[in-house]
């Protein structure tokens, strides 16, 4: 009886060592998986390779007891023994299926958290892009004499109304980034005095009608050119001063940069916000620090700015820096921010000053300029070629990277400005072409890129690959005419003593009457306001759409034959933006209904609705091709 007590605890002390090894070597490959999971099952599974190890060594113990006959170990003990073994290894099959599912589990949380970041930054970009075009239409609106100057209020606060959507979208994006870890920070050689410009113009337009005092300090010993990223930069002080403008019911507002030396390539770049308006009160002071989610959490109810200022707070951590938050009754809210940067070369800022020549308010034309504007977006080229108009420029638009290569084949430009993401050939490819035409002209001509990602992403195509400038979209005015000044001849530039008047039809209500007899089934008024209200406007945008977009009907044809679902959504998308922005709403629903179908691969609805959204297309272009010639005779 001894001998098999023996032989029993000998094996199932070796099959203990062995299945604790594989434990272990199990738990250790997929530690993260189980940390994630805080359940008692995984609290159980990291300590079966240690309770697994101390069997092995108790038998091991006992076998050796057994063997010197030091005391002899019953039978039905090591019976007993090798059962707990086959429960162990139960255990260890179970542990190995639980962790598999884990797996599974995290492997598909990680698919949906990437669909979901994909999803957001596909809904950000239809949401930004009509945003974008209406930022555009009201500049174009408020700079025009013939609007009536009592709605020039109600301008303001849609302008104002859009750049708080745009900021809410941008945050939501940044906080998906944020959650699947895809926040980058992408360093890239600036000019101080550009990021500087950047955020006093800023702060004067979150400040424009209002009685706060601002004011700005700037270090002179601060590096002109540093190493950083100059965008998130720009992102999270900008947020810092509106916040101190807009929330504080401050009197005065101060801005401080300042930098002090880290090491021999490297400073710390100092920015301080100070407002002496009402005390932080504790809640507000752990918005700076705390997840919106462990705010809801905690029941608190600071609504507008807590997603925005951990934002802020993540940024100027994944940038190395850190951002403090004071308050008291004798200094106000103090805003401090240290993020450091490397510093190019030894130059210095010296004495600064705001650039002369770059304000919105001094008045300028280039006439003698030819520009080309790139976009695929027929809404987006209107609104880019109304804000040039305002300069008097000669204004070329394209479609296309390829429609930009002929044209600059046969034609010379001052000034190009290029729309980054475009079907077929992006704003890149297109560049690489422009460059690689023969001529010292297609080697230096400047390409600016325009771009509706304002984040990290589009400072990298711009620094990488080569674009002279970066225009974010929505387009503002200052850095508009900063780049017409930076970057065409200098005797272009024609500084005017005072506004001009424009000719005006705006009251001319005979051509509205026109528009709405031919015009029937329309939104014309919808269509007027998207074009800023201008009957002139309106006409082009209605003649872009009939010159640019007949070949439309056989693609639609030509893809539903061949099943092309994605390249059937793409027009179909284009189709339904250009009639809504002219108020045709219901061919807008048809084209609307059929993009879903082919998102949804449904053949099916495609072939049996597609002859009621060509004969609905055909009587928008019939429509569109009478008024235009009516329209035409009176203007003769």
């Amino acid at each position: 009886m001894a001998i098999y007590t023996i032989i029993i605890l000998a094996v199932t002390s070796v099959a203990f060592l062995i299945i604790s090894v594989i434990s272990m070597v199990h738990v250790y490959k997929n530690r993260n998986v189980l940390l994630l999971n805080k359940s008692f099952a995984s609290l159980f599974t990291f300590a079966m390779p240690v309770l697994e190890l101390v069997l092995c060594i108790v038998g091991f113990v006992a076998f050796v007891f057994n063997v010197r006959k030091v005391w002899n170990m019953p039978l039905i003990a090591a019976i007993g023994y090798f059962l707990i073994f086959l429960v162990s290894l139960s255990s260890l099959m179970f542990m190995r299926a639980m962790i598999r599912n884990l797996g599974l589990i995290d492997t598909a949380h990680k698919a949906q958290m990437k669909q979901h970041a994909l999803f957001i930054d596909d809904i950000s970009h239809e949401i930004r892009t009509p945003m974008n075009t209406v930022y555009g239409i009201v500049h174009i609106m408020r700079d025009d004499e013939s609007f009536p100057q009592n709605q020039h209020s109600n301008l303001d606060a849609m302008s104002e109304a859009i750049s708080d959507l745009l900021g809410i979208v941008s945050n939501l994006i940044d906080y998906t980034k944020i959650q699947c870890n895809k926040l980058d920070i992408i360093p890239t050689d600036y000019e101080a005095r550009d990021l500087i410009n950047t955020l006093l113009d800023r702060a004067y337009a979150a400040r424009e009608d209002s009685a706060i005092d601002f004011s700005y300090t700037v270090d002179e010993n601060l590096p002109s050119v540093l190493n950083g990223d100059e965008v998130r930069i720009i992102q999270v002080v900008s947020g810092l001063l509106n916040d101190a403008l807009l929330n504080y019911n401050a009197g005065r507002v101060s801005l401080k940069i300042s930098s002090r030396q880290l090491n021999l390539d490297s400073i710390i770049l100092e920015f301080e916000v100070l407002n002496n308006g009402r005390r932080l009160t504790d809640e507000e002071t752990a918005l700076v620090y705390n997840d919106p989610a462990y705010v809801y959490e905690q029941g608190q109810n600071s609504r507008g700015r807590r997603l925005a200022f951990y934002i802020f707070k993540t940024v100027i951590e994944k940038m190395d820096g850190r951002i403090s938050v004071s308050s008291s009754d004798k200094e106000g809210n103090r805003f401090a921010v240290m993020i450091p940067q490397k510093r190019v070369g030894n130059a210095t800022i010296g004495c600064y000053s705001e650039d002369v020549g770059y304000s919105a308010l001094d008045k300028f034309t280039a006439p003698m300029a030819r520009i080309l504007v790139v976009d695929d977006s027929i809404v987006n080229l209107f609104v880019v070629k109304e804000l040039l108009g305002r300069y008097g420029s000669d204004v070329v638009t394209a479609s296309s990277g390829e429609e930009c290569l002929k044209l600059m084949a046969s034609d010379h430009f001052d000034l190009i400005f290029m729309d980054y993401l475009m079907p077929n050939m992006n704003g890149y490819e297109t560049l690489c072409k422009i460059r690689e035409m023969e001529g010292e002209y297609f080697k230096t001509v400047p390409v600016i890129e325009l771009t509706a990602m304002t984040n990290g992403a589009g400072s990298k195509n711009y620094v990488d690959e080569g674009f002279a400038g970066l225009l974010p979209k929505p387009i503002d005015v200052n850095s508009l005419e900063r780049i017409l000044i930076k970057f065409l001849p200098a005797d272009y530039i024609i500084h005017a003593s005072g506004e001009q008047s424009r000719e005006t039809r705006i009251e001319d209500r005979a051509w509205y009457k026109r528009l709405c007899s031919v015009l029937t089934g329309f939104d014309v008024m919808k269509g007027l306001e998207n074009s800023g209200y201008d009957y002139m406007s309106y006409l082009n945008r209605l003649r872009s759409i009939y010159d640019d977009h007949s070949i439309w009907p056989k693609q639609l044809k030509d893809y539903s034959e061949s099943e092309s679902f994605d390249s059937y959504a793409s027009v179909l998308h284009k189709m339904r933006e250009h009639a809504e922005s002219v108020g045709d709403m219901k061919l807008g629903f048809i084209c609307s209904e059929h993009e879903k179908a082919a998102l949804n691969r449904d053949a099916d609805y495609i072939r049996n609705h597609l002859n009621t959204l060509l004969s609905e297309y055909e009587v928008f272009m019939f429509r569109i091709d009478t008024i235009l010639q009516r329209e035409n005779e009176m203007l003769k």
